[in-house]
């Protein structure tokens, strides 16, 4: 309880009467509830590094080595390894010095690598070093030995505030000989870092097949994001798999049926084969869903300074982009107009009729931004379902996802499940309810709410059901400008029969050309289609 901002002081004399010590309310502190976690999945060649140090035990007989030590990390890259020789001094006080670096060992010729459990390369596989009989190690020696490991807990989802740590756990995007991409996770998480995001949390892909990774590869690591309260966007780091679609889509709608309620930007690659718009079009109406985003066209162009050269890079890079972007807006911003960070230019520049034709078919398209065409934009931000205007805007649903955990948030805080009901229960919760809708107003998220009403059913009175309405921030994405001919101009009038019309809005005016009358107010269904008005 609060501490009475003024109490009334009967040390002194005061007259009869009544006095009042106003005392402030109880505030109920709510930490922001809404997630703002992009949740990346793809390839990538990172690796951790360790060095251990063991002494090389007698062999079984002269004719057969054992296995002299079993290396003490899973998942070790059997090419990475390197033993080397290590050598021990004592000083003239006798403290013993250990001194590593020396001599560098040679596969085969001086020890092998055995096979312990696992299979041979992958992150479950224990290794084992045996010296060669003849070779240049001998029995007591002490070696060194470092090598890169991805054991088990490489692939299990790791949250960063920085891309220089992304870059640190799976290695930089490209091949710095060849130039090619070889982490398309650490590529992902530079654009959705560039472009605002706070914290992104990946998901190394572990493909049963390095040399042949596959949509299901990508699927069991997306299933890692289960249950995770952080995720607002989920985006895969390839465009490669048009099955793995599907996958997303299923589980944004899953988690959000389970109140981990997330959406998903998806890009398509183009960078290998070209993908027609047709292709692209098919691809989004095979999923028409409020909660997928899908970024046209497939390719665009960036300058990588690690290589120093300009590279053709697909879509699902831009919908790494666009998803650090939305995590760093509020919901109820639009994607539509909004720049793009990072990015050179579209590499496939078309007609406007078709720009219309995917955006029609929920596309989101990207173009270059009028009026020089300098930098990227989104021309409208669109879900993958443009039935209607409440499941076609990105932005609408967003608000009500943030609308929805608040509310959970401010249920939760005032501690009203496992109590019982009374006549006031009904009361708190109708009060919960109406201080996170506040909160919502007052933060801008949406723009208001009306008939809050809670009610005990009759059928199951443990249920005590709130009901409102509320209405979201619409996007502006048009201006009409509604004009005509005013009959008046100055103190000059045409003459006739009929009044000059001055207020050309305010009614039907009788204003034809030909015999085709001609008035926007009635195309817009009158003062009565009217929402706010200025």
């Amino acid at each position: 309880m609060s501490q009475p901002s003024s109490v009334t002081d009967f040390s002194q004399y005061l007259p009869p009467g009544i006095y009042t010590n106003p005392i402030s309310g109880p505030l109920l502190a709510i930490n922001n509830a809404v997630p703002t976690t992009v949740g990346l999945f793809g390839l990538t060649v990172g690796k951790r590094n360790f060095i251990q140090s063991f002494t090389v035990q007698p062999d079984i007989n002269d004719s057969t080595p054992g296995v002299n030590q079993t290396l003490a990390k899973a998942g070790i890259l059997p090419t990475s390894i390197v033993v080397t020789s290590v050598q021990s001094y004592t000083t003239q006080d006798g403290n013993p010095i250990t001194i590593s670096g020396g001599k560098i060992y040679t596969l085969d010729t001086d020890y092998t690598i055995v096979l312990i459990s696992g299979v041979w390369g992958h992150s479950d596989a224990l290794y084992a070093i045996s010296r060669v009989i003849g070779g240049h190690i001998a029995v007591g020696q002490v070696l060194q030995v470092s090598y890169s490991y991805t054991d088990a807990n490489f692939f299990q989802p790791q949250r960063f505030y920085s891309y220089q740590d992304v870059v640190t756990a799976y290695g930089p995007p490209f091949n710095l000989t060849t130039g090619a991409i070889q982490s398309e996770l650490t590529l992902a998480a530079k654009f959705a870092f560039l472009n605002g995001a706070y914290q992104v949390m990946c998901v190394a892909v572990d493909p049963a097949n390095p040399d042949a990774p596959t949509s299901g590869d990508y699927y069991y690591a997306l299933q890692k994001f289960n249950d995770l309260a952080p995720i607002a966007i989920i985006c895969p780091a390839t465009g490669s798999y048009p099955s793995l679609y599907q996958f997303v889509q299923e589980h944004v709608d899953s988690q959000s049926s389970h109140r981990f309620e997330r959406r998903a930007i998806l890009g398509i690659d183009g960078s290998a084969s070209p993908v027609s718009t047709t292709q692209r079009v098919t691809y989004a109406q095979e999923l028409v869903d409020e909660r997928i985003a899908m970024v046209s066209p497939a390719t665009f162009t960036y300058y990588a300074p690690e290589i120093n050269q300009t590279i053709t890079l697909g879509g699902q890079y831009i919908a790494a982009a666009l998803s650090g972007m939305v995590v760093n807006m509020s919901p109820a911003q639009p994607l539509t107009h909004k720049i793009i960070t990072g990015f050179s230019k579209v590499a496939e520049l078309d007609l406007d009729a078709n720009k219309s034709q995917e955006s029609a078919s929920g596309l989101m398209v990207v173009e270059m931004a009028p009026p020089n065409g300098q930098r990227l934009w989104v021309r409208h931000g669109l879900t993958t379902d443009p039935s209607d205007l409440l499941h076609r805007e990105w932005s609408i649903t967003g608000q009500q996802d943030a609308m929805v955990y608040t509310l959970r948030a401010y249920l939760n805080a005032a501690n009203l499940i496992g109590q019982p009901i009374y006549d006031y229960t009904l009361i708190n919760v109708k009060a919960a309810v109406q201080a996170g809708l506040q909160s919502l107003v007052t933060n801008s998220v949406i723009v208001n709410y009306h008939s809050l009403s809670v009610r005990q059913l009759l059928s199951n009175p443990d249920v005590l059901e709130v009901s409102f309405s509320w209405l979201p921030a619409f996007p502006l994405n048009y201006v009409v400008l509604t004009f005509g001919i005013s009959l008046t101009t100055g103190s000059v009038a045409t003459q006739g029969a009929s009044p000059n019309i001055n207020d050309f809005t305010g009614h039907t005016p009788n204003i034809s050309i030909g015999n085709n009358p001609t008035s926007s107010i009635n195309d817009f269904g009158g003062p009565g289609n009217t929402l706010q008005q200025g």
